[in-house]
C-alpha cells in the first residue's frame, strides 16, 4: 500500500473532516483494526469497524493516543477537541469502504491470483503450494487463515509489484458472504479442496453450501478440483458449463487419472495418467487428508507445467504445517513463543504481534536466515526485516544463517548477535544471558530451531496440562456475543485460572479489553500485578491481613460484611488514601458471603459517613443457574437483588455496576444480564454446550511397560489383580499431581492412540498403571487422560465429583504449556 489520503477519499466516496493543523499530506502505507496490535502508527490508518456487538469508534482514543492520526470512520467522535491532530474520512459503512480499497487495490497488478476455497484443507494446500513453488515465484499468500470479511481483504492488500504470484483463501460460514471476497480477490485461478459439514447449521442444504461456495470460482479462468466429489462436480458442470476445469481423480475423466493408491509404512505411492503418460510420484504421508491436499498440489503444479522428476525432487521437502503458535515457560522467568518452522515476512509479522503480547518488558527474537524467492533482493528484503524489528522495538536479535550474517550491518537493534549456524550458536550460547523476557523463535525449518526450542525451555517433566488460548478466546467471544455492547464482563481467573494457569489466561483476556478480572484471593491478585496485569482486578474473599496488599497492587475488595469494611475503612483512614473502591456482595439466597438484606440500612448508614468509599458495584451469587427446577428460585433472588441495589444506589446517590449471572447463567437469563456479567467455567469450555470449545488437554508419556503373567497383582495393597497375560504400563503420574484415588481399580480409563486403557490397580503418588494389552505402544509415547475428544466431565463422573474439582485440583507442579491456533 502507498495511498494519499486524498486517493483514499476517492477509492470510499468518502469526505475528510481535519484541523487545520491536522497533516493530510501524509501517505497511508498500512491498515489497522485492532488497537491491540498497532505497533507502527506512522503511515498507520485506523479502521473503526462496526459489527453487531462492537463499535470501532469507543477505541480511536486508544488509536490516537498510541500515535494514529489517520481513521476512516462512519462517524466523527463527540469530542473531536480531543484529536487536535487528526485527519478522518468518513464513510457510509467502513466494511464497504475497506473492501473497496482493497479491491483497488488488487485491481492494480495483473500477475495470476490464485484462491483457495473449501470446507477443509484450504490453509494446508495453500502453504503447500508455498512451499513448492516459491523458488520459483515471489509469492505473496495470505498469513495463517485469514481467509474472513476482515482477513480476505488485509492479504489482498500485501500484494506489491514484485511479487509474480499471489495465494489467497476465502472462507465463508454464511450465504452471501462470498460474493464480496470474489470481487476484492478476483481470482484467475481456483482450487476447490472439498466441501463438508461445517457451518452446515447456516445452509439448507450440502448442495447449497456448495453453490455459495462456487460463487468465489466465477471470475477464475481456470478451476482445479477432485472429480470424485460428485457433488462439487455436478455443480461446477451446471454453473461453470465452459470453464477449463483441471481435474484429478478416479473418475476415468479427470485430467490426473488416478490408478492405484497405496498406503505404506512411511508414505503413500500414487500411480497415475497425465496427459496419456503413466507417472508415478511418493506423498510423504499417510492421512487421507494429506493425501488429497497433497494431490490438489501435485494436479496443480502438473498444469503449471512441473516435470514427474521436478514434483518427486520437492514433495520430500514438504513438511507439516503447524497450525499453532506453542507459548511456553522458558529459562529463568522466560516467556517462550516457538514458530520455528517457516521464516517469512507474512508469517513473522503475525509471530511478532503474539510475541509482544506477552507480559514481559523485554523482547528478543531469535532468527534463521529467511526462506528465500527467485529475482528479490536479498538486500531489500533485509532492510525491510531490519525495519520492521525497529518498528516493534525489539530489543534483542539473534541472526542465525550465513546470509543474515553477511547483513547484520542492516540492523540497529540496541543489542545484535550473529551466527552462521544454529550449531554455533548452541556452542556460544553461555556467553548470551536470557531472564525475564520474551523470546520469539522464528526459524526456517532446515535450521532446526528445535534445538534451541529445547534449551530455552524450562526442564520439562512428562506430564502437562496444554492449554488452547485460541479456544479460550473463542469461548470468551461466545459469550461477550450475547451481551448487548454496554453491558461489561468480569472473567474469573481464580484457583490458578481454574487450573490453567493464571497469569497467561489474564493476559490473554486483558488484550482482548475485559473490564475487569475476579480472583479468590488477594495473593492471586499480587501474582497478576507483578505479571504486569493492568486491568481491575475484584478480589472475593479479602481479609484483615491482606487489606495492606490489596491496596499496594490497586486491588478492588470484596466487602461481604460489617468486619471486613470495618477493617477496609480503618486501613484506608489510616494510610490517609481519599478515594478507595469497594464491592458490595449482597447475599440473595446462597447464605455463604455477603450482606443480608435485613443488613443494608446499617450498611447505608456507614456508607454514607465515609464517602470516599466508592462502591464501584453490586452483586449477589445465584444458588442455581444450571437447574431448571431452581428457576422460580433464580428470579426471586434476581428480583430480591435489584430491589436492594435501587435501595444502596438511592442513597448513594451514583450508579453501580451490577451483576449477578455466571456463565450458564448469561445464557438463560438474559433479561438479568444487567451492567456486567461473570464468566468462569465456561470460558474454559467446561460445559455442555457444544458451542464452547475445551481449552485443556491433560497428558503423560509411557514409562515404562510390562508383560505380567495371570494372577498377577499391580500396586498397593495388592488391588489390581490380573485374571490373564497383559500388558500393563506405568505412567509417571499420581494423586500429588491431582489425579484422584477414586479412578483407581478400572473405574476410569486413560487414552493412547485415541484407545481406551483402564486404570489397574490403586492410584499411587506419583504413578498409576494401565491395561495396554493389544494397543500397539512403545515406552515414552503420549497418553491422554482429557482432552477435546475425551471430555474431563467423563473423569468427573468416575470420581463421582464435578468438573470443577477435576480441573481445580491439578497440581501446581504439573507444567502447563500454552499454544494458539491458527
Amino acid at each position: 500500500m502507498n495511498y494519499t489520503i486524498q486517493q483514499l477519499c476517492t477509492i470510499c466516496n468518502a469526505t475528510i473532516v481535519a484541523s487545520a493543523s491536522a497533516n493530510i499530506a501524509i501517505y497511508i502505507a498500512k491498515i489497522g483494526t485492532d488497537t491491540r496490535n498497532l505497533y507502527t502508527p506512522a503511515n498507520t490508518i485506523f479502521i473503526a469497524l462496526k459489527t453487531k456487538k462492537s463499535n470501532g469508534n469507543k477505541y480511536l482514543i486508544d488509536a490516537y493516543q498510541k500515535g494514529i492520526t489517520c481513521f476512516l470512520v462512519e462517524e466523527i467522535p463527540v469530542h473531536i477537541e480531543k484529536y487536535p491532530a487528526a485527519v478522518f474520512i468518513v464513510v457510509k459503512n467502513t466494511w464497504e469502504a475497506l473492501h473497496a480499497i482493497a479491491t483497488h487495490h488488487r485491481q492494480q497488478y495483473t500477475y495470476p491470483v490464485v484462491s483457495v476455497v473449501g470446507s477443509n484443507g484450504k490453509t494446508i494446500v495453500k502453504e503447500w503450494l508455498f512451499q513448492l513453488l516459491h523458488k520459483d515465484y515471489s509469492i505473496v499468500r495470505s498469513p495463517k487463515s485469514y481467509n474472513s470479511q476482515l482477513g480476505v481483504p488485509l492479504s489482498v492488500l500485501s500484494m506489491e509489484a514484485t511479487h509474480q504470484l499471489a495465494i489467497i483463501e476465502a472462507g465463508i460460514s454464511r450465504p452471501n458472504e462470498m460474493e464480496a471476497l470474489t470481487s476484492i480477490i478476483q481470482p484467475t485461478e481456483c482450487i476447490i479442496t472439498n466441501i463438508g459439514t461445517s457451518h452446515q447449521e447456516n445452509f439448507n442444504t450440502i448442495s447449497h453450501k456448495i453453490q455459495e461456495k462456487l460463487v468465489g470460482a466465477s471470475t477464475a479462468e481456470v478451476l482445479f478440483y477432485c472429480k470424485d466429489h460428485k457433488n462439487i462436480d455436478e455443480e461446477i458442470t451446471k454453473i461453470y458449463p465452459t470453464k477449463k476445469c483441471i481435474t484429478w481423480g478416479f473418475d476415468s475423466d479427470s485430467t490426473l487419472h488416478l490408478q492405484d493408491i497405496q498406503i505404506k509404512n512411511q508414505y503413500t505411492s500414487i500411480l497415475a495418467i497425465y496427459n496419456h503418460e503413466a507417472i508415478g510420484i511418493d506423498i510423504p504421508y499417510t492421512d487421507k487428508a494429506y493425501i488429497e491436499n497433497t494431490l490438489h498440489c501435485i494436479n496443480y503444479l502438473l498444469y503449471k507445467g512441473y516435470t514427474e522428476k521436478m514434483i518427486v525432487e520437492r514433495l520430500p521437502l514438504l513438511h507439516s504445517v503447524d497450525m499453532r503458535l506453542e507459548i511456553k515457560k522458558g529459562i529463568h522467568n522466560c516467556m517462550l513463543v516457538n514458530d520455528a518452522y517457516s521464516m517469512d515476512s507474512y508469517s513473522l509479522k503475525i509471530a511478532l504481534d503474539c510475541l509482544l503480547q506477552q507480559p514481559r518488558t523485554s523482547y528478543t527474537i531469535i532468527l534463521s536466515d529467511m526462506e528465500q524467492e527467485e529475482n528479490q533482493c536479498l538486500e531489500q528484503n533485509y532492510q525491510q526485516l531490519s525495519q520492521l524489528l525497529q518498528e516493534r522495538k525489539i530489543q534483542r536479535l539473534i541472526g542465525i544463517g550465513t546470509t543474515i550474517v553477511q547483513f547484520q550491518h542492516l540492523f540497529e537493534s540496541t543489542e545484535n548477535h550473529f551466527y552462521e549456524s544454529t550449531a554455533l550458536f548452541l556452542e556460544q550460547v553461555h556467553h548470551l544471558h536470557f531472564a525475564n523476557e520474551a523470546i520469539l523463535l522464528k526459524g526456517a525449518r532446515k535450521f532446526e530451531f528445535e534445538k534451541i526450542s529445547r534449551y530455552l525451555e524450562e526442564k520439562k517433566v512428562v506430564t502437562c496440562l496444554e492449554i488452547n488460548l485460541t479456544a479460550l478466546a473463542s469461548n470468551y467471544n461466545y459469550y461477550k456475543n450475547l451481551l448487548a455492547p454496554t453491558t461489561k464482563v468480569m472473567a474469573m481467573v481464580k484457583a490458578l485460572g481454574y487450573g490453567s494457569g493464571s497469569i497467561q489466561i489474564a493476559n490473554v483476556l486483558q488484550h482482548m479489553k475485559v473490564d475487569y478480572l475476579g480472583v479468590a484471593y488477594a495473593d492471586e491478585g499480587v501474582a497478576l500485578r507483578q505479571g504486569a496485569i493492568q486491568t481491575p482486578i475484584m478480589v472475593m474473599n479479602p481479609d484483615k491481613y491482606s487489606l495492606d496488599s490489596i491496596l499496594q497492587s490497586n486491588l478492588e475488595p470484596e466487602i461481604y460484611n460489617f468486619t471486613i469494611l470495618n477493617d477496609f475503612i480503618d486501613k484506608v483512614h489510616k494510610q490517609a488514601i481519599t478515594s478507595a473502591v469497594i464491592h458490595l456482595k449482597i447475599d440473595t439466597g446462597m447464605h455463604r458471603l455477603g450482606f443480608m438484606p435485613s443488613e443494608i440500612s446499617a450498611l447505608l448508614e456507614i456508607l454514607t459517613q465515609h464517602p470516599y468509599i466508592q462502591v464501584a458495584s453490586i452483586f449477589s451469587h445465584l444458588v442455581g443457574t444450571d437447574e431448571p427446577d431452581l428457576d422460580d428460585f433464580t428470579r426471586q433472588q434476581i428480583n430480591l437483588f435489584t430491589t436492594i441495589a435501587n435501595q444502596i444506589e438511592s442513597i448513594l446517590g451514583y450508579p453501580t455496576i451490577r451483576h449477578i449471572l455466571n456463565s450458564v447463567g448469561i445464557e438463560r437469563f438474559p433479561e438479568a444480564h444487567l451492567d456486567m456479567v461473570r464468566v468462569g467455567i465456561g470460558m474454559y469450555g467446561i460445559s455442555a454446550n457444544k458451542a464452547l470449545k475445551p481449552i485443556s488437554t491433560l497428558k503423560t508419556h509411557i514409562s515404562q511397560l510390562k508383560l505380567l503373567p495371570k494372577e498377577a497383582t499391580i500396586g498397593y495393597s495388592r488391588k489390581g489383580i490380573l485374571y490373564k497375560e497383559t500388558q500393563v504400563a506405568t505412567l509417571p503420574i499420581g494423586y500429588a499431581d491431582g489425579l484422584s484415588r477414586r479412578v483407581g481399580n478400572g473405574k476410569y480409563k486413560v487414552f493412547i492412540k485415541n484407545i481406551p486403557a483402564p486404570f489397574i490397580g490403586n492410584i499411587c503418588m506419583d504413578m498409576c498403571m494401565v491395561d495396554v494389552t493389544g494397543i500397539a505402544c512403545c515406552e515414552g509415547d503420549e497418553v491422554v487422560l482429557f482432552n477435546e475428544k475425551h471430555p474431563i466431565q467423563d473423569m468427573a463422573k468416575a470420581m463421582e465429583t464435578i468438573p470443577y474439582e477435576v480441573i481445580a485440583t491439578i497440581s501446581a507442579r504439573v507444567k502447563r504449556t500454552y499454544y494458539e491456533e491458527s
